[in-house]
C-alpha cells in the first residue's frame, strides 16, 4: 500500500513538474523528467559520511558537459532542502574542473570515455547517464526509454562498492543492472 501511495506520488509530481510553464519550451519533456528524477534521486540516496566537507555542506547536483535541461533542474533546486541540506546546481565542461558534488549527470560526449568515470567513481559522487554503455563502464544510475516511458536502472554493485545507501523505494521503481 505504501509503495503504491509512492508511486502515485512520483507520478503526480513528475506530471507537475513537466507541465509547468516556467519551463523552458526549448527543453524536451524526456529531459525536464531527468531533471525531476535527479532531484527525486537526491532525496533516496544516503552519501558516505566523507562526501560532505561539513554537516551543513549542500548537496549538490552537477552537469558534467552539454546541459541538456536548460534552467529545469536550477528551477526545481531552488529553495530546497533535504536533511536540512540546500541543494545546488554546478556545470563542467572537463571532468577535471569537477568538485564539491554528490550527484552527477554525465552528459553523451563524455560517458563514452570508461577512464573518466572510473576515476569520478573514487569521489563519493552518484554517477548518472543516459548513454547506452554507462553501466558496463562503471556508471551507477542510467536513464533509458522504454515503450515511450523514462526509465532508470541501477548499478547495485557500483553503488555498493562506493558505499551509497540506495532507499529501497527507489529500488523498486528501477530496474537492477
Amino acid at each position: 500500500m505504501i509503495s503504491l501511495k509512492l508511486k502515485h506520488c512520483w507520478l503526480i509530481f513528475l506530471l507537475l513538474i513537466v507541465s509547468q510553464p516556467l519551463f523552458s519550451q526549448n527543453v524536451s519533456r524526456e529531459n525536464q523528467l531527468k531533471a525531476a528524477f535527479l532531484y527525486n534521486f537526491s532525496q533516496f540516496v544516503t552519501w558516505p559520511d566523507d562526501a560532505f566537507s561539513n554537516s551543513s555542506s549542500p548537496i549538490a547536483i552537477g552537469v558534467l558537459g552539454e546541459n541538456p535541461f536548460g534552467p529545469v533542474l536550477n528551477d526545481l533546486v531552488k529553495d530546497q532542502k533535504i536533511n536540512g541540506r540546500n541543494l545546488t546546481v554546478k556545470y563542467f565542461s572537463n571532468p577535471d574542473e569537477i568538485e564539491g558534488v554528490q550527484l552527477l549527470f554525465v552528459a553523451k560526449d563524455f560517458d563514452k570515455n570508461k577512464e573518466v568515470i572510473l576515476s569520478l567513481r573514487k569521489r563519493d559522487i552518484l554517477l548518472v547517464s543516459d548513454h547506452v554503455q554507462f553501466l558496463s563502464n562503471g556508471g551507477m544510475i542510467r536513464f533509458y526509454t522504454e515503450d515511450n516511458r523514462l526509465k532508470f536502472q541501477i548499478n547495485l554493485d557500483a553503488t555498493q562498492v562506493e558505499h551509497f545507501k540506495i532507499s529501497s523505494k527507489l529500488l523498486k521503481m528501477a530496474s537492477i543492472y
